[in-house]
């Protein structure tokens, strides 16, 4: 069987819900995915950050395969087509969310294709989210930060750090105060 035949395979086993094709898709293109969501937020977040977007896009694309969402799906292009484009997203939503703290403009829809952002939005996306969380300077303020525009509570962040509620909310705060502070001086430069 040739390699496209064998994605071709797991593809039609993961539309009805094979768990084994995903782990088998999810085997093949993990380093790939992880490569690109690097790309996307090189500078601004560590190896595990990485695989945490890489992971979430690749929940989002299996729970979208099983529920048909992808009619278009049939080769290994098409299924890598999807995953880059589902990856870009994630982590370009942490832009969106940023910029709306830092006054930036937002991109419309307008700006995706289906092949997901042009290189020149993603590499303006890239350096400012680089830019944003090198203000943050802690490590910690940037897992916090991150994982609350990943859509996490406070509750969970806290959790995932071993650390109390109360901290979380301080460590939130803090990020708002600088990148707020970030946007007063970019108005008044």
């Amino acid at each position: 069987m040739s390699d496209e035949d064998s994605v071709s395979v797991w593809i039609g086993r993961l539309k009805s819900g094979d768990e084994d094709a995903a782990a088998q898709i999810w085997q093949r293109y993990y380093r790939r995915q992880v490569g690109l969501a690097r790309t996307v937020l090189r500078d601004v977040h560590g190896a595990a950050d990485e695989d945490d977007a890489a992971q979430s896009a690749y929940r989002t694309f299996c729970a979208r395969v099983v529920d048909g969402k992808f009619p278009q799906l049939e080769t290994r292009d098409d299924l890598w087509r999807i995953l880059a484009t589902i990856t870009y997203r994630k982590a370009l939503k942490v832009s969106k969310k940023e910029r709306r703290h830092a006054a930036l403009p937002m991109t419309s829809d307008e700006d995706w294709q289906d092949n997901g952002p042009s290189p020149e939005l993603a590499e303006m996306t890239r350096q400012e989210l680089s830019r944003l969380f090198e203000l943050l300077g802690d490590t910690t303020l940037r897992v916090v930060a991150y994982s609350k525009l990943e859509g996490l509570t406070n509750r969970e962040i806290a959790q995932s750090l071993g650390k109390s509620i109360a901290t979380v909310e301080r460590k939130l705060n803090l990020i708002r105060q600088i990148w707020s502070q970030e946007d007063d001086r970019q108005k008044t430069s």
